[in-house]
């Protein structure tokens, strides 16, 4: 249940990056069930964000997602609209603190590929692809996945070459399965 949870848990930090300044409040309650490592807490998963061995310690695939964003932290959020956006698939729009960077974070929990058109509202800036663009998903073929010993990286971040982008907007295909974070550089 790996993948599953960290598909759930990319859906929960999305809307938690979305969410209205009258709820977010609320939401930091429910932040406190992102580490925790044993059921009966929270959400009744039984394995941790990363597991360890005398030997090694590795990520689960919910760890990937917490680095993904780690990597990629964004701290505006923007409004952005999107193109009949299929159930299951969630996203938000970032930009980062010095307004360099534009970040489409966004879950598909189907099992089919899905398009996501991001368009972003106001036009304050254009994108641009080039060595600094990068399109990076987390998928497997079955929710149930995880990342064992003795293939400790099953499950984890492999960049992808399947975005479009036009001035104001972002076209990427969604795997299944997937959180998919994609960065761009902004010109303003």
């Amino acid at each position: 249940m790996q993948l599953q949870r960290a598909l759930e848990e990319a859906q929960d930090l999305l809307a938690f990056f979305t969410a209205p300044s009258a709820v977010s409040s609320r939401i930091y309650a429910r932040t406190a069930s992102f580490c925790s490592e044993r059921s009966g807490h929270f959400d009744n998963y039984d394995q941790g964000l990363s597991f360890f061995l005398p030997n090694m310690t590795w990520l689960q695939p919910p760890g990937w997602v917490h680095t993904m964003i780690t990597q990629t932290w964004a701290d505006i959020v923007l409004v952005a609209n999107y193109s009949a956006l299929p159930p299951g698939v969630s996203f938000a729009a970032q930009l980062t603190a010095d307004r360099a960077t534009f970040v489409v974070r966004a879950v598909n929990m189907g099992a089919a590929v899905q398009p996501l058109v991001v368009e972003l509202a106001g036009g304050a800036f254009s994108l641009e692809v080039n060595a600094n663009s990068a399109v990076t998903a987390l998928t497997g073929p079955d929710l149930q996945g995880d990342n064992p010993p003795s293939a400790p990286l099953t499950i984890s971040p492999a960049a992808i070459l399947s975005a479009d982008v036009s001035e104001n907007s972002v076209m990427l295909e969604l795997p299944p399965y997937s959180f998919v974070v994609a960065t761009f550089p902004a010109h303003h």
